[in-house]
C-alpha cells in the first residue's frame, strides 16, 4: 500500500498556518486589551511582535523537530 505525503500528519500544513496566524492576532489583540492606559503603541507593537516570534519560533522548534522523527 503506497503511502501519501501527509502519511503521520494530524493537521495539514495550511491548517497549521491558519491556526498560527489567528494566534498572532489574538497575541496582538491580548497585548492591547492588556496595555495600561498611558501606554505608547510603540510599546505595545514592540511587545506583541517578541511574543509573536518567540511563539513562531517555539512552533518551528517543534514542527522541524517532529519532522526529524518522524524520517527516522
Amino acid at each position: 500500500m503506497p503511502s501519501s505525503p501527509d502519511h503521520g500528519r494530524w493537521i495539514s500544513p495550511r491548517v497549521g498556518l491558519i491556526v498560527m496566524l489567528a494566534i498572532s492576532a489574538l497575541l496582538i489583540v491580548l497585548v492591547w486589551m492588556a496595555a495600561p492606559p498611558n501606554a505608547d503603541w510603540r510599546e505595545n507593537l514592540r511587545l506583541a511582535v517578541v511574543l509573536i516570534g518567540g511563539t513562531w519560533l517555539i512552533a518551528a522548534f517543534f514542527y522541524t523537530l517532529s519532522r526529524w522523527l518522524r524520517r527516522r
